[in-house]
C-alpha cells in the first residue's frame, strides 16, 4: 500500500525532522503551496480541500483526515480516557487535571468523549498550539458527539463545554517556536531529562506553567501532561532555534 502524504507549504530545501522519517521508510510527500488552516477556514473545510486533492492526485484511496480528525481516530484516546481513569482512581488522587496539546483536536475529542462515559471527575484541559482554524471549539464538540454516538452511547457536547485556551500560547504561528515553548523545552529536558518537541508538546508545557503560574491551575492539585511524541521535530529546527 502507497502512502501519500500533503503539505500545503511550499517544498523545503532540505528534509528534517519528521520529513526523513517520511523518505526513510518510503513515503511520497505533495508540497502544495496553498497555505492549509489560518486562513479562515474551519476544520472540516480543509479536510474536505485535502480529500478531493488527495483524490484528483493519486486516484481512489483510503484517506485519513488532518490530524486523524473523525471518530476512527480518536478511539485510541477514548481507550486512553478509561485507562487514566482507572488509575487516577485506583491511586486515590482525587481532583486531577490532565493537561495536553491541541493542533486538530482528535486527542482532545477523544478524552473528552472517554471521560464523560466513564463519569470521571478528572478536569480536561487543551492547549491551542496552531492558531489553525476557524471555529475550532465547535469541531471539537461536534466530533466528540459523534464518537459518543457510534459507541452507542449518546452524548452532545456544546463548543462552551470544550476545555481550551485559544491562541494564548500558540506564539507566532503553528509549526514556529515559541520563546515560552523553548524555554519550558529547556527546563524539563535538564530538570527531568525528558524530551519535548518545539511544535506540540513544548508550547502545550508552556501553557500547563503559565496556568499554574496564573492560580488558573491549583498546583497542589495532582496534574497529568499528556505527552503526545513528537521529538523528531526537535532536528527540523537549527540551533538558534531551540
Amino acid at each position: 500500500m502507497e502512502t501519500h502524504l500533503f503539505y500545503f507549504e511550499k517544498r523545503p530545501h532540505e528534509m528534517t525532522g519528521n520529513l526523513v522519517l517520511n523518505q526513510l521508510l518510503g513515503a511520497k510527500m505533495h508540497f502544495i503551496p496553498f497555505g492549509g488552516g489560518g486562513n479562515g477556514m474551519t476544520l472540516e473545510q480543509t479536510i474536505r480541500l485535502v480529500k478531493l486533492v488527495s483524490w484528483l492526485m493519486v486516484g481512489c484511496n483510503y484517506f485519513i483526515p488532518v490530524g486523524g480528525h473523525n471518530w476512527i481516530g480518536c478511539l485510541g484516546y477514548v481507550r486512553a480516557a478509561l485507562e487514566i481513569d482507572e488509575q487516577v482512581r485506583t491511586l486515590g488522587l482525587g481532583k486531577t487535571h490532565l493537561v495536553l496539546a491541541a493542533g486538530s483536536g482528535g486527542t482532545l475529542a477523544g478524552l473528552m468523549a472517554g471521560l464523560t462515559l466513564c463519569h470521571s471527575n478528572i478536569q480536561l484541559l487543551g492547549i491551542d498550539v496552531g492558531k489553525l482554524w476557524k471555529a475550532f471549539p465547535v469541531s471539537i464538540a461536534v466530533l466528540a458527539t459523534e464518537i459518543c454516538e457510534r459507541l452507542g452511547e449518546p452524548h452532545s457536547f456544546t463548543q462552551e463545554q470544550v476545555p481550551l485556551i485559544e491562541e494564548m500560547y500558540v506564539g507566532e504561528k503553528y509549526g514556529v517556536p515559541s520563546a515560552e515553548g523553548q524555554s519550558a523545552l529547556k527546563r524539563l529536558a535538564r530538570l527531568e531529562g525528558i524530551l519535548l518537541d518545539p511544535v506540540y508538546t513544548a508550547k502545550a508545557f508552556a501553557g500547563m506553567l503559565g496556568e499554574i503560574e496564573k492560580g488558573h491551575l491549583d498546583k497542589n492539585d495532582p496534574i497529568i501532561f499528556l505527552h503526545t511524541g513528537g521529538v523528531p521535530a526537535l532536528f527540523a529546527f537549527p540551533e538558534n532555534k531551540l
